[in-house]
């Protein structure tokens, strides 16, 4: 009875560990996707234009990595009914591969046929 005695205990032992350890790396690891910052001035966005120039000015912080504005991505443009009006969906990251999106609403100019479609 003694053998089976102290291998509950060691098993016992064994589980806490591994409890703490899963309590340890959910506590500890990064969750937090970073922050987009987008200027509130007017831009008008031409489609003959590199989508580059719609990251201007547009900056991502994370709280453990600092500045990830270089993993910012233009993920959409969507053009409203109107034609000369649209929305910009941002992405950016972190290193633990937490991602973010912003929205902002731009002008447009240029519009091809197949982008003019109503916004969602």
């Amino acid at each position: 009875m003694e053998k089976n005695e102290k291998l509950v205990w060691i098993l016992l032992a064994a589980a806490v560990v591994l409890g703490i350890a899963c309590v340890l790396v959910r506590v500890l690891s990064d969750r937090t996707a970073p922050k987009i910052t987008i200027p509130k001035d007017t831009v008008t966005y031409d489609f003959s234009e590199d989508e580059s120039v719609l990251l201007q000015n547009v900056t991502a912080k994370d709280d453990r990595d600092g500045d990830v504005s270089k993993s910012l991505r233009v993920g959409s443009i969507k053009v409203s009914s109107d034609g000369v009006t649209g929305v910009v969906t941002y992405y950016a990251k972190d290193s633990h591969n937490n991602v973010s999106s912003a929205v902002r609403r731009i002008n447009v100019t240029g519009v091809p046929a197949e982008a003019a479609e109503s916004e969602e």
